[in-house]
């Protein structure tokens, strides 16, 4: 194919009897759809008409580790500000921002956070700052419980009333 001038293209069709990808005048992609800038984020929208529709991201290894990015940038971490990714070889998912993981999940589905090694359904670990590590708080924000650093060796749970005193 040799185009001359501008080239204007309505989409790629697969020889199937619809339309497959779209790529619209603003570099919107669409598969699936014609109409990807409908969308809040249009820069690729994924449509699919049946039951299990998605999108996979393939490992050529049961060791290899694949992740989805959000980057602010082009070199060090910014290229990976916030990323999810998936170990195939421990079988963990890590959600990470500011290019630290926040929370793992590990293969038998214990959560992490502040841990990449969970040892129970949910493991929260303190950063080491005498801040709380964990709040649990009433729907009125008038009470709460937390677990603090208590030090070097202890934590702390105390109750809160409504004017943020411990009870």
């Amino acid at each position: 194919l040799t185009v001359s001038g501008n080239f204007t293209s309505q989409g790629i069709d697969d020889n199937a009897d619809a339309l497959a990808i779209t790529i619209d005048s603003s570099e919107n992609v669409g598969i699936g759809t014609d109409s990807p800038s409908s969308y809040f984020s249009p820069n690729l929208v994924v449509h699919s008409s049946a039951n299990l529709g998605g999108i996979t991201i393939r490992s050529n290894a049961t060791t290899d580790t694949n992740y989805l990015l959000f980057a602010d940038g082009t070199s060090g971490n910014e290229r990976f500000r916030g990323y999810i990714n998936y170990d195939h070889n421990t079988d963990a998912m890590n959600l990470a921002t500011g290019a630290s993981v926040a929370i793992t999940i590990d293969s038998s589905g214990n959560v992490g956070i502040g841990t990449s090694s969970p040892s129970s359904e949910l493991h929260v670990k303190s950063s080491g700052t005498s801040s709380d590590t964990l709040t649990i708080e009433n729907s009125t924000g008038n009470g709460s419980w937390r677990v603090k650093e208590g030090g070097s060796s202890n934590a702390l749970f105390q109750g809160y009333n409504a004017s943020n005193s411990e009870t």
